[in-house]
Order: structure tokens, then sequence, then C-alpha cells
């Protein structure tokens, strides 16, 4: 049963991949980034945009936290000063350029 469900989410993931050029693309840079023990931004002025690299990042199992028009000031303190953090294990920081603040 455990080798079904990695092999439904592989599919699931290879399917989310080659549906979009782009995120072919940033799939193998964001393998390289993390690899060299890079941390990144993405910024995106869709939020359905976001949702679609969410997904993305909870397939490839990478840690991330997300800003967007719904995150309230605490959590947004709090995500920014733990990806800031020394040391912090969060790989990517989801961004909508319309998140104002």
């Amino acid at each position: 049963d455990e080798l079904d469900n990695e092999s439904d989410i592989s599919n699931e993931l290879s399917n989310l991949i080659d549906g979009s050029g782009k995120l072919v693309i940033l799939d193998r840079m964001l393998s390289r980034l993390q690899e060299d023990n890079h941390r990144v931004l993405l910024f995106s002025q869709f939020t359905s945009m976001l949702d679609i690299l969410e997904e993305y990042c909870d397939l490839k199992q990478y840690s991330y936290v997300r800003l967007d028009g719904q995150t309230n000031r605490v959590q947004r303190r709090l995500d920014v000063r733990r990806f800031n953090a020394t040391g912090s294990s969060i790989f990517i920081f989801l961004i909508s350029t319309r998140a104002g603040g």
C-alpha cells in the first residue's frame, strides 16, 4: 500500500511538472539551488499560481512558507523571522505581490 501511495505521488508530481514548460525549468532550478543550500523567494501576482506552487512544494517535500493577502500580520512576521533565521530549514518563501502591508 505504501508503494502504491509513493507511485501515486510520483505520478501526480510528474503530471504537475510536465503540464507547464516553466514548471519543468523551475523544477530543475530548485533542485540545483537546494543541492547548493540556497534558499528561494518565489513571487507571483496570482494566488492561484501560489496554490499550484504550494502543491508542488508539498509533493517535492520542500519546506516552505506562504505570504498572501490571507496571511495575518502576526503570522507574516513569524514566517519572515523563521525564514531569515540563521540555519533556517525553510527552503522556499512563496509570496504574492498583492499581499499588501
